[in-house]
This record gives C-alpha cells, structure tokens and sequence, in this order.
C-alpha cells in the first residue's frame, strides 16, 4: 500500500494524528521537565523552608464504595406499567392505553425484562425529554 493511499485509509489517518498529538505531549513534557529542575538547581533544598502537610484523618484516607453513605433519595421519577399507571391516576386500563397509544402520556417503553409497556410516572415528567 502506498503512503498516499495509506493517508486515505481512515483509521491510519486517525492512528497518525494520534501519534503526533502524543509526540506534541512528549516534547512539551520534556520541557517542563527540563525547566522544574533547572528551578530546582537555581533553589537548593536547604534554602527552602520547611513545609509541614498534616496526616488526614485515616476516615478521609479510603476510596471504598463501603465507605460511602446516601442521605437521602428522592425520587423524582419512575417508570410504571400500564397498570400501575392506571391504579395511581386512578383510571380504566382500557383509557391509559388508548391514551398511551395516542402519544398523550409521554414517551412509551418497553421493560427490558419482563417486555412489558411502560410509562413515566407522574404525569408531570411525560412531557419533559427522556434526558
């Protein structure tokens, strides 16, 4: 394959800008590197005073999702069955999916488990967009 053809082929191209933005990364690495110990040449250690970091608490020093504690949830939104709509805007099964079908109660889906049809709850979020 010729380099004109190579260039062409899009993911050689990407591979190529990929590896001049490293090489970019690596030179200007290289110069803050170059510069943090020249200032380190032109201070010595002994002229420099003395800094003291205090030990964190060993609570603050874990990373664990054990750890972690939730105050509270609130729930803002769920997504319901057909049925469970029609329980809690207390009406027939029969009207939720005709207005359902219509489009009227928002975005519909289907549950990923059970294929279910299923609906926003409360009505105030079928308006608003899925994001």
């Amino acid at each position: 394959m010729s380099e004109k053809n190579a260039i062409e082929f899009v993911p050689y191209r990407k591979f190529r800008e990929s590896q001049s933005a490293i090489d970019e990364l690596e030179q200007l690495t290289d110069l803050a590197y170059g510069i943090t110990q020249q200032l380190l040449f032109r201070h010595v250690k002994d002229d420099l005073s003395d800094t003291v970091i205090p030990e964190p608490p060993l609570k603050d020093l874990s990373f664990c999702m054990g750890d972690r504690e939730i105050e509270s949830v609130h729930l803002s939104c769920e997504w319901v069955t057909l049925d469970e709509h029609a329980s809690r805007a207390s009406t027939s099964l029969q009207e939720v999916s005709r207005q359902a079908s219509e489009g009227l109660l928002g975005p519909m889906q289907h549950h990923p488990k059970t294929g279910e049809e299923i609906l926003l709850w409360p009505p105030e979020t079928q308006k608003q967009p899925l994001e």
